[in-house]
């Protein structure tokens, strides 16, 4: 069985995709399948380089405790404490959690370990002029993790390792493109691109075209994957193909939003929602597809992207193995 993962993008969030991979992993090898091919956008396409990478060093788990020691090691960031414990939020509303707000504020006003630092000097008028070449966030941090956790990646001469495919967005011309392992190396660059938010992080330029992140668009990830796997040789009509997508991005919500913050990040869930599972991945070539999106929490409207703190990694991670052995056991009474 030639099994092929796709992960949305979704910040923080990742850490519930992570979850999900550790607990798909051990069963599709259990099953006999083998990893052809991982994908990904945002802090998708770093889950997926990750995998890739230790799979191809042989790692027998195809990189669930990579992915485990990445979140709780790299990104899992202790909070500061902007908001007291005894903050006078409105009594019965289970999202007005100021650990959920102390979380939120460090990741936007400080920084998170190994990916992004908050660059105060940017905040001025001219700055703002200039905000293409001087982003909110430094991401020095990121670029030195994806140096050391993937680097390049490169699966031209190396058909046995699994294919890595990332998407990011021109910023001109809007299209959605897909850079792969199977014709040209996959660099820290291409992993950047692929998680360059606007505002936020600088835009990457690959091949003279600049790049936003590969969710900054209505497409879904699905096809271009799915037909570079076919040029490539990774999933073949007829074949048994699976195809995994994990999507951390909740269409449902957990509570009424009410406040700036929980509005603006209700908005963007319902911006991002189902683009990789409302795909007919059986047109595609898939003969199967096991989906498997994220339920949300009390917290998600607050916590959002950007809430890095290890109770909320440790929820999300949590989460997402649920999830996993849950969609994996219905997949197989089906």
């Amino acid at each position: 069985m030639e099994t092929i993962i796709i992960f949305q993008g979704g910040g923080a969030l990742g850490a519930f995709s992570a979850g999900v991979w550790g607990a798909l992993a051990p069963r599709l090898r259990e099953a006999g399948a083998r990893l052809a091919g991982v994908a990904g956008a945002s802090i998708g396409g770093i889950l997926a380089g990750v995998i890739a990478r230790a799979t191809a060093r042989g790692e027998a788990d195809w990189g669930a405790a990579a992915l485990e020691r990445l979140w709780r090691e790299r990104l899992a960031t202790p909070s500061l404490p902007f908001v007291p414990a005894a903050a006078p939020f409105t009594p019965g509303i289970a999202h007005a959690d100021p650990d959920a707000w102390n979380g939120l504020l460090t990741g936007l006003l400080a920084g998170t370990r190994s990916l992004y630092r908050a660059a105060p000097e940017r905040l001025n008028p001219w700055a703002g002029m200039q905000r293409i070449d001087w982003p909110l966030f430094d991401r020095a941090a990121m670029y030195r993790t994806l140096t050391e956790l993937i680097g390049e990646y490169d699966t031209r001469d190396a058909p046995a390792r699994p294919w890595l495919a990332v998407g990011a967005v021109d910023v001109l011309d809007g299209e959605l493109r897909v850079f792969d392992s199977d014709r040209a190396p996959v660099t820290p660059r291409h992993l950047a691109a692929c998680a360059a938010l606007p505002l936020l992080f600088d835009p990457v330029e690959v091949d003279g075209r600049l790049y936003w992140d590969g969710e900054m668009c209505s497409t879904s990830l699905v096809p271009p994957v799915m037909d570079r796997a076919r040029e490539a040789g990774r999933a073949r009509r007829g074949e048994d193909v699976l195809l995994v997508t994990v999507e951390p991005i909740s269409p449902k919500a957990a509570a009424l939003p009410r406040t700036s913050v929980e509005i603006a990040h209700r908005a963007i869930e319902l911006l991002l929602m189902r683009k990789l599972s409302r795909t007919d991945a059986r047109a595609l070539g898939a003969s199967r597809h096991l989906s498997i999106t994220r339920e949300p929490l009390p917290q998600d409207l607050v916590s959002g992207h950007f809430d890095y703190s290890p109770g909320r990694i440790d929820t999300l991670l949590r989460q997402g193995r649920e999830a996993g052995e849950r969609a994996w056991e219905a997949a197989m009474a089906s």
